[in-house]
């Protein structure tokens, strides 16, 4: 910042402690008040939109490379004589491209259709809240503007020039505040407004993308039927039950 700035920061941050205290009048807008209110409340809300967007595809990584484990795991587990170790080598095989083929197409195209336009409708906020910033500067410079020629007026100065200086420079002031306060009472609403337009087409397309995913990854899955019928998992259980209850009947007690 350079002096000049830090000069102004300071001078501000005086009236708005004045303002506080009542020694300052504080110019109120309610219009801009409410626009700039729903501004971020609506950036509020995005940016967490954001967030979920992104864990959205952390998650989806998540249980995809969790499927290729389990296939590995399992892989691991059964002894390469037996019988279904070859629908294991199979379902691996089904986990790894869901996860390479399946999960990196969805990937891209969610980036490029869901993530990315959220990422840059987000880019617009700190742009925006720049001119907020700029245009609530301006209302303390007009504001402390006005006190001064209120004061001059209360009490005129000795330098009978003070008070056409200092109306000059509350005119200045009151002019590039009212600029930038107008342009924001007229296009906030509007941003805000577009946020429908412009989210929809996102949304649709994760629905589609999610729907596309799922389609496919289930036709993957149901090519696995064949390998794994029901009765399967019924004769292991049932095999397991009578181990266990050898194990149950079992006696070390004298």
């Amino acid at each position: 910042m350079s002096w000049n700035g830090f000069i102004k920061s300071m001078s501000r941050a005086g009236t708005t402690i004045m303002q506080k205290t009542g020694a300052i009048e504080k110019t109120i807008d309610r219009e801009f008040d409410d626009a700039s209110s729903r501004f971020s409340n609506l950036e509020s809300r995005t940016n967490k939109l954001g967030k979920e967007a992104k864990s959205f595809l952390d998650s989806l990584r998540m249980i995809t490379a969790s499927q290729q484990r389990i296939g590995e795991q399992i892989s691991v587990i059964i002894d390469e004589q037996s019988a279904i170790y070859t629908k294991c080598t199979k379902f691996r095989q089904v986990m790894n491209s869901i996860d390479e083929e399946l999960r990196v197409e969805m990937d891209q195209i969610y980036r490029f259709t869901v993530l990315d336009p959220i990422t840059i409708y987000l880019e617009y906020f700190p742009q925006i809240n720049d001119l907020i910033k700029k245009r609530n500067h301006k209302l303390l410079d007009y504001d402390a503007a006005r006190s001064k020629v209120r004061k001059l007026v209360d009490k005129p100065a000795d330098d009978a020039s003070k008070l056409p200086k200092a109306e000059a420079q509350t005119l200045e002031t009151k002019e590039i505040y009212e600029k930038i306060n107008g342009m924001l009472v007229t296009e906030l609403p509007k941003f805000v407004a577009l946020r429908v337009p412009y989210l929809e087409p996102c949304f649709k397309a994760l629905i589609a993308s999610q729907a596309k995913f799922s389609k496919d990854s289930s036709e993957k899955l149901n090519s696995l039927g064949s390998n794994f019928q029901p009765k399967d998992a019924s004769i292991l259980r049932s095999n397991a039950e009578d181990i266990l209850q050898k194990m149950r009947i079992l006696s070390i007690c004298a």
